[in-house]
């Protein structure tokens, strides 16, 4: 084989192909890790056995919060990293990356895995620095969430390093989030990855998306709020070392269903038809969980009754937010008002010159032009 060096190291000329699976915002403890852990069995670590991987990416928040080590979240979180070693990453001799996330999510507890670094007959690295990572003949740029880090720090990673094959990453693309608001982390536009070769792989934003055909978020694995609307999964990755092209597929996980449903129309039923439609759509339609949202103003009788009957019901939520209903209000009589301003053009007792001069002095905020000359000009023009 022939070797050609770059960057210091010798590389082959004919580099191959880099297998992956990306995967992120596993967020364990955000619910029952027991739960979590048999998802993540069956939906993650079952198909990626039957797949010829190169390499494994966990991008960021492996957990949810800080917790006590004998936790049931400690306890299923090191059960997932070992059970995802003695699968898939020993008997498949791939590489397994863990990019810490964000700080108050993974919280310094990736230590828990050092340990695995040290084993000479596997390959597992953490990730807690920006820094690059050779897979395969690939060089591969790593960026964990990092606050307040210098930007010429960033600079040194993203423009004066040479060209790489793929990125990995923890982080916010510009346009990924409302008013792009990141807080003390970095904001990534597209151009901060020109030598990038290939695809731009990324945690953090829980709805997987791509962006600017080459950023893609894998998305949570499973959703656990209501914000969590879409097709949820993790990403399979092909990418030809050679030619830096590659190919990117969303593999399904299933789990659970949340749907928010609007029942307005339903505000003047009674409530024990509001509560058999809720039961009943919520059956058919295989829903786990379901928000009831009132924009308009429930009769005291029908909310007390619903809130009654859902008090201890985890997997319906009800929510009221007439705001919706008082912006509309007030919009009509902002209308009714503006239009008030014209009612004298329905006066009897007032000329069409009369109206006419009045319109334009209205407009103009002075008195600019009388009935009388406007009547001139006309009779002085036919």
């Amino acid at each position: 084989m022939q070797f050609i060096k770059w960057n210091n190291k010798p590389v082959p000329t004919d580099r191959g192909t880099l297998i992956s699976a990306n995967i992120a915002d596993i967020h364990f403890g955000a619910f029952d890790p027991k739960t979590q852990y048999k998802i993540l069995e069956e939906q993650f670590i079952n198909p990626c056995e039957q797949l010829p991987l190169d390499l494994v990416t966990i991008n960021g928040d492996l957990f949810d919060h800080k917790s006590m080590s004998n936790s049931d979240l400690t306890m299923y979180a090191t059960k997932f990293i070992d059970l995802l070693i003695r699968r898939i990453i020993r008997p498949k001799k791939c590489t397994l990356i863990i990019l810490a996330g964000t700080y108050n999510h993974d919280n310094n507890q990736l230590k828990l895995f050092y340990h695995y670094m040290s084993d000479n007959t596997i390959d597992v690295r953490i990730v807690e620095n920006i820094q690059f990572e050779y897979v395969k003949n690939a060089r591969i740029l790593c960026i964990p969430e990092l606050t307040s880090i210098d930007e010429s720090i960033y600079k040194k990673y993203l423009f004066q390093s040479g060209v790489y094959d793929q990125t990995i990453m923890h982080g916010t693309i510009k346009g990924a989030i409302a008013n792009d608001e990141v807080g003390n982390s970095r904001l990534f536009n597209i151009d901060d990855f020109r030598y990038c070769r290939g695809p731009i792989i990324s945690g953090h934003i829980h709805n997987g998306k791509c962006y600017n055909t080459y950023f893609y978020y894998c998305g949570s694995p499973y959703p656990w709020t209501f914000a969590d609307n879409n097709d949820k999964g993790f990403l399979l990755c092909m990418q030809n070392l050679n030619t830096g092209y590659h190919y990117i597929y969303k593999q399904p996980i299933v789990s659970f269903r949340y749907e928010t449903i609007n029942l307005d129309t339903m505000i003047e039923c009674d409530p024990k038809s509001i509560i058999d439609y809720i039961d009943k759509i919520k059956r058919e339609k295989g829903i786990d969980y379901i928000r009831i949202e009132f924009s308009r103003e429930v009769p005291k009788i029908t909310k007390d009754m619903i809130d009654s009957f859902y008090r201890n019901n985890s997997t319906v939520k009800l929510k009221y937010d007439f705001t919706k209903d008082k912006k509309i209000v007030e919009k009509r009589l902002a209308e009714i008002e503006e239009l008030s301003k014209y009612e004298y053009l329905y006066y009897d007792n007032m000329t069409e010159y009369d109206k006419l001069a009045k319109f334009i002095n209205d407009d103009l905020g002075y008195i600019f032009i009388s009935a009388d000359d406007i009547k001139k000009i006309v009779e002085e023009e036919f």
